[in-house]
């Protein structure tokens, strides 16, 4: 069998407001979706306060069961092949979620959003097969 193509990095979506509303104001390519912000914000003109990021990625996973992690300040979604997995869309201090999900071998689609409210921000995601 032919081995999957590697994923590469995630699709990042950087937005002047905090509800992903209208065109982003700036896109990038991240590799890991691992940011601590602090009172700053993701650069290029958007302030520490206000803004919203959505990263995506499609990647070949083996079939099983997958838990997916979130720790964010503040608000974070986590969609797997359009199905919600994790929903902690709030004002928040640094607050862990996950979520599971069972999947089969192939690609799958996985979507981070992200707001920042006031305050400290940071987002870190991760996920694992189990």
């Amino acid at each position: 069998p032919v081995p999957p193509v590697p994923s590469g990095p995630w699709y990042g979506e950087y937005f002047n407001n905090s509800n992903l509303s209208g065109g982003p104001s700036y896109t990038a390519n991240v590799e890991h979706v691992s940011f601590n912000w602090g009172f700053g914000g993701p650069g290029n003109g958007l302030s520490g306060s206000a803004f919203s990021g959505r990263w995506t990625r499609q990647e070949w996973l083996q079939g099983g069961t997958y838990r997916f992690y979130a720790t964010s300040d503040d608000g974070v979604r986590v969609f797997v092949d359009e199905q919600l997995v994790i929903d902690g869309w709030k004002i928040q201090a640094a607050t862990t979620y996950y979520g599971e999900k069972a999947l089969s071998d192939g690609y799958h689609t996985i979507r981070v959003e992200y707001f920042q409210g006031g305050g400290e921000a940071l987002l870190y995601f991760y996920y694992n097969r189990y």
